[in-house]
């Protein structure tokens, strides 16, 4: 199985939050990722998780860490897609192609 995690931050949440809806509707499995050093973490909101580290670009790599452990830590042992706030899906989008390219990985 195939989670895509949408990364984002604050000011770009309106992007983050089409780009899950539009995932969800072609049937995959998505979460977006924000980060809040004064929330205790990670809480799910609706689709979105909230880790609990700065949200600023130095605390990238905390914020996608922390989001995947987030993720994992839901459905178990899953290939998780980053992708970021700024993407569009193409017209062909279609969730298969993630979970053959996870199987290949096995």
């Amino acid at each position: 199985s195939v989670v895509a995690m949408v990364v984002s931050c604050e000011p770009y949440l309106h992007k983050a939050l089409a780009l899950h809806r539009a995932l969800e509707q072609a049937g995959q499995r998505a979460y977006v990722v924000t980060a809040d050093p004064r929330r205790p973490g990670p809480t799910l909101e609706g689709g979105r998780f909230v880790v609990e580290t700065a949200d600023t670009y130095e605390s990238l790599v905390d914020k996608v860490l922390l989001g995947i452990d987030a993720i994992v830590g839901r459905h178990g042992a899953v290939a998780i897609a980053k992708i970021d706030d700024d993407c569009t899906l193409g017209p062909g989008f279609d969730p298969a192609a993630l979970t053959a390219v996870a199987a290949r990985a096995k």
